[in-house]
């Protein structure tokens, strides 16, 4: 399998995963809200939890740059003090 660490302050939980739109403030307290951009209604854990799979999907999958480029990066291993590490079954 591999690993694919994202950056710690990636906005999974207020980047809807539907259209794609982010909210400017989303507080812990709030468990569902309703994208602005396409009315689609989400669960917030299940939203991120979307968001984080096609991050590792789309970094996976991707010919360009080198480790470390963009909001995720492959890495062997652990993942390091807060960061989220998504393990992918191959």
């Amino acid at each position: 399998g591999q690993v694919v660490v994202v950056d710690r302050w990636y906005p999974s939980s207020k980047t809807c995963s539907c259209c794609g739109y982010r909210m400017d403030v989303l507080p812990l307290t709030v468990r569902h809200w309703r994208c602005p951009g396409c009315d689609a209604l989400h669960d917030r854990d299940v939203n991120a939890a979307i968001n984080l799979r096609n991050m590792a999907v789309t970094s996976t999958a991707s010919a360009c740059g080198g480790a470390g480029t963009g909001l995720a990066r492959q890495v062997r291993g652990e993942t390091g003090p807060g960061e989220a590490g998504i393990q992918q079954q191959s």
